[in-house]
């Protein structure tokens, strides 16, 4: 019984780590973290954005575990979309700044905020699930524990390798341009296309 308790518990680590590195995470992540140019201040955008994650998880977790509900497809798909529109929205803010030459609001709130939107869609719903076959409140909060370090490490990895060749290299403002304005393209993109592969 403990070695499946156990067993259970390290899924739910390694899904937070799989989960955190999910196309539309990495995607929304990537149009703020991109002009950091210190590993502290990227890993930072990674830790908050996993804290608003798992929070999410954590209060939607204990609901379903508590009531012993499932989460209504209709639901799941309005907070599909309210994350395709999210994304669409930081690519448009991430372009429009980047043509403006406005420099990057560092407010952690932010990335906190998108990581409580994207706890509300998707996998991390059907995740949540999972909870169902825990057989004592301890157990879930272990499990949503283990889920959220995972996210948090595996989303604050990826922004620490992400802001990378800002800190070791000089990259010069042209790049940076690039860069910026070529992260916020791909994040409408994506956004357009998560949206219209939800609803088409």
């Amino acid at each position: 019984m403990l070695s499946e308790l156990w067993s259970a518990l390290s899924i739910g680590f390694l899904l937070g780590i799989k989960h955190s590195l999910e196309p539309d995470h990495i995607v929304a992540v990537s149009t703020l973290a991109r002009k950091h140019k210190s590993i502290k201040r990227s890993s930072l955008e990674g830790v908050t954005w996993g804290i608003g994650h798992t929070l999410t998880i954590a209060l939607v977790g204990v609901i379903v575990f508590l009531m012993k509900v499932s989460i209504p497809n209709s639901l799941a798909t309005v907070f599909e979309g309210l994350v395709g529109i999210m994304i669409i929205y930081l690519g448009v803010k991430s372009v429009i700044d980047t043509i403006k030459q406005k420099q990057m609001n560092h407010k952690l709130y932010r990335p906190a905020v998108i990581g409580f939107v994207h706890g509300l869609a998707g996998s991390a719903a059907m995740i949540v699930l999972l909870m169902t076959t825990v057989d004592s409140m301890t157990h879930a909060f272990l499990y949503l524990a283990l889920f959220g370090g995972g996210t948090i490490l595996g989303m604050m990895s990826f922004t620490i390798l992400l802001g990378l060749p800002f800190s070791l290299f000089s990259v010069s403002s042209k790049w940076k341009n690039t860069l910026s304005l070529s992260m916020g393209m791909i994040s409408v993109i994506f956004g357009v296309f998560y949206i219209t592969s939800i609803y088409l």
